[in-house]
């Protein structure tokens, strides 16, 4: 889901939410250049789970061939720790996307090969450009 920013105009949110979780599905944040700024993600997971970001467009990304341009490990939720990942705007310099933006989550580090939903989806937030 879009939506726009009312804090930061210009700024755009993408949102998988209860609706449509993050799982290994590609989903399309932006068909277009852009250049993500913040990511906020919930694990629900015992396990660590992580996001992928692809610089490419959706037709163009074969999940566990393509390799990824930007990964981010969610901690678990295990009780020591709050599974959540949390990167605002001007926090850290993320990726400049040349093409398009497309993420997917997975319960696999490795950035080929088979890639394992996570057994609940992600929540997660990502604020673009």
């Amino acid at each position: 889901m879009l939506n726009r920013n009312p804090l930061s105009p210009g700024l755009l949110k993408f949102r998988a939410g209860t609706a449509s979780l993050l799982l290994a599905t590609k989903q399309v944040i932006k068909a277009a250049p852009g250049k993500v700024y913040g990511i906020s993600v919930i694990n629900s997971n015992a396990v660590p789970e992580y996001v992928k970001f692809y610089d490419a467009l959706t037709a163009d990304v074969t999940v566990g061939t393509t390799v990824p341009v930007m990964v981010r490990m969610v901690p678990a939720n295990d009780g020591t720790n709050d599974g959540q990942l949390i990167i605002e705007p001007g926090e850290e310099e993320l990726h400049k996307f040349e093409t398009g933006i497309v993420i997917i989550a997975t319960s696999v580090r490795a950035d080929t090969g088979t890639q394992t939903a996570p057994s609940a989806g992600l929540l997660a937030e990502v604020r673009f450009i």
